[in-house]
């Protein structure tokens, strides 16, 4: 009953944002945790970040010669994938675009696929747990989202969550459908925010998470 009753509330629209209208200021101070104010503020010690100068770098290309071959074979891989990808700016006071039911299932598929991969329904339970808060924190961040949809039945896939600070671009979060996790979509939304970084001339850092 409890299914029935919320599937008729369902709206048909997986893709229409249905988020809380977080203000700009909220936004921004909700992002300052994921950000390392954890470590700064000396709470709690946390895995040390991927950073990457882009500085010295004049193209994207100049960075891939520099990584090994098997990491040169993936991205090659994941440039050669087809779907879209599209950036859609999170906004003070609007719902955020990725606060849909589309976007939630890319989390929970992500989460599952991570923590309860066995089959064990408690591992599952928890995996669902853990994808609810992270989609709530990443709905009420601020930022970028990157949001990749399949090219062939224009369904979302997957979407990377980016934040600016000064002249520090982050890969704030990333989630994925199964379908997408097999197509490289994550080598690809590092190897374009790195490419974008290069570009961009207010921006000396990229965190690659």
């Amino acid at each position: 009953k409890l299914v029935e009753n919320a599937l008729d509330k369902l709206d048909p629209d997986a893709n229409k944002a249905v988020g809380e209208p977080v203000s700009l200021e909220e936004r921004e101070q909700g992002s300052l945790g994921a950000m390392g104010a954890g470590q700064w503020t000396g709470q709690f010690r946390t895995r040390p970040h991927a950073l990457l100068d882009v500085r010295p770098l004049t193209c994207v290309d100049e960075w891939i010669g520099a990584l090994s071959r098997g990491a040169r074979r993936t991205l090659a891989k994941a440039a050669a994938q087809d779907f879209s990808v599209e950036a859609r700016p999170i906004r003070g006071g609007e719902p955020a675009p990725h606060s849909s039911l589309a976007h939630f299932r890319c989390v929970v598929e992500h989460e599952v696929r991570l923590l309860a991969a066995d089959g064990d329904p408690n591992d599952f339970f928890d995996a669902l747990g853990q994808a609810i808060g992270r989609y709530r924190n990443c709905a009420s961040q601020a930022g970028e989202i990157r949001e990749y949809r399949d090219a062939a039945t224009g369904s979302v896939i997957a979407f990377a969550h980016e934040v600016t600070k000064g002249r520090v671009i982050r890969g704030q979060w990333f989630y994925a459908t199964d379908a997408a996790s097999s197509n490289y979509v994550w080598f690809h939304s590092v190897r374009d925010l790195v490419e974008r970084a290069i570009a961009d001339p207010s921006v000396d850092m990229v965190d690659l998470g």
